[in-house]
């Protein structure tokens, strides 16, 4: 069954890249204005791996996860893997990972956050197809 286990190290960067572009197929190009306008280059630090990869917006508006900031972090989220793959696939709800502790935003101030959310949804259906098309590879 897919979901069952979790992605490795390894699998991740291109697990979150593949998301990031099945996202940026769903979104319009004002909301990815929108979010450009909060941030350009979101940390993501995965502390179960000591990983760090980088959601950017490009001049353009392109989205993609890169293992290297090509600009100044504008925000940080900081979790573990297992708990954004518990999220994408249903299993933890996203407000009781961020009550929690177990996901953090680092460096986005709460009144711009509202313009993070409408990207949150699609990136996580694009995550459960990744990881679904990956289980199936």
């Amino acid at each position: 069954m897919v979901g069952e286990r979790r992605p490795s190290k390894e699998e991740l960067v291109p697990l979150l890249s593949r998301a990031i572009e099945l996202t940026g197929t769903q979104l319009a190009p004002d909301t990815v204005r929108a979010v450009a306008e909060v941030f350009r280059v979101l940390l993501w630090h995965f502390v179960d791996y000591d990983l760090k990869a980088y959601f950017v917006i490009g001049d353009a508006g392109d989205l993609s996860f890169v293992p290297q900031a090509p600009r100044e972090v504008d925000g940080t989220v900081k979790l573990e893997a297992a708990v954004l793959h518990d999220v994408a696939l249903g299993r933890t709800p996203v407000a009781m990972a961020f009550l929690s502790g177990k996901l953090r935003l680092q460096g986005l101030p709460a009144l711009k956050l509202r313009r993070f959310i409408p990207l949150l949804q699609p990136f996580l259906e694009g995550y459960r197809q990744a990881w679904q098309e990956i289980e199936e590879g």
